[in-house]
């Protein structure tokens, strides 16, 4: 019996491909991604300083990366913050605890 191939995960972009971030974002951020990168590159064109664009992508590179490597956990980390800010008693993890789970996953990873 042939098995059904695993559906594929989608690739996480370049730190330096706009169009690549762009389609990793979730649909939410994209217009106010294209505003800010818009903006940014209008300055760049103006000032020759291409700092405020790397920056730009930096920031939501981290956002189309953290959605695209996982969209549920993502949005769990949303609401979950939303809630933490709402004053809502929310159910924590210590940062070492966290760490040290993190290093066990990379390290099985290998």
């Amino acid at each position: 019996m042939i098995q059904p191939a695993a559906p594929r995960k989608r690739e996480i972009p370049s730190k330096t491909d706009p169009a690549g971030i762009r389609a990793g974002l979730p649909p939410e951020n994209v217009a106010e991604f294209d505003e800010d990168y818009q903006q940014v590159m209008a300055e760049a064109a103006k000032t020759l300083d291409l700092a405020p664009v790397l920056s730009t992508l930096e920031h939501w590179h981290r956002i189309a990366w953290m959605y695209t490597a996982d969209p549920a956990g993502y949005r769990r980390m949303l609401d979950t913050a939303e809630r933490l800010i709402a004053g809502e008693d929310v159910p924590t993890v210590p940062g070492d605890v966290s760490k040290a789970g993190l290093a066990a996953r990379i390290a099985a990873a290998r």
